[in-house]
C-alpha cells in the first residue's frame, strides 16, 4: 500500500508517495530560470521552489522518492482571464508573443508533462526543474 504525503511550495502542492513508485512535483515558473525584472520578490520564491525541490529530492532518495519541479511558461487559465488576459486581447498577445512558440500553453500539457514525470519512463528523474515555457528561457 502506497502511502502520501503533500508538501507546500509556494502555494502549489507538491504530491509525494512512497516506495520504488514515489514521485514529488512542485511547480515552479519560468521565472525561476530566467528572472524578471519588474518581480523580484516573485521570481525570488520561484527560485525557492528549485532549491526546495533539489534539496527534498536529495533527502528523499534513500526512500526511492522522485522529487521534481515544472516551471511552465504563460498557460491560459481562468486565473489569467480573472485578471483580464486572454489569447484574444493585446496584452495576451503580446504575452503569447514572448515564448517562441508563439501562444500560451494549455493546462492539458502541462498535465502531460507532470504525468511523464509521474511514470515509469522518469524513474530516473529527481531534483529537476523541468521546463515546459513554450521556449521562453531558451531565448
Amino acid at each position: 500500500m502506497k502511502k502520501s504525503v503533500s508538501f507546500d511550495y509556494s502555494g502549489r502542492v507538491a504530491l509525494i508517495t512512497g516506495g520504488a513508485d514515489g514521485i514529488g512535483r512542485a511547480t515552479a515558473l519560468a521565472f525561476a530560470e530566467s528572472g524578471a525584472n519588474v518581480a523580484a520578490p516573485y521570481t525570488a520564491s520561484k527560485h525557492g521552489v528549485i532549491g526546495l525541490t533539489k534539496t527534498a529530492a536529495l533527502e528523499y532518495a534513500k526512500c526511492d522518492i522522485r522529487v521534481n519541479a515544472v516551471c511552465p511558461g504563460f498557460i491560459g487559465t481562468k486565473l489569467l482571464e480573472g485578471v483580464g488576459i486572454t489569447p484574444a486581447n493585446e496584452i495576451g498577445q503580446t504575452i503569447a508573443g514572448m515564448h517562441p512558440l508563439g501562444r500560451f500553453g494549455t493546462a492539458e500539457e502541462i498535465a502531460g508533462v507532470v504525468l511523464w514525470l509521474c511514470s515509469d519512463q522518469a524513474s530516473f528523474v529527481t531534483g529537476h526543474a523541468l521546463l515546459a515555457d513554450g521556449g521562453y528561457t531558451a531565448q
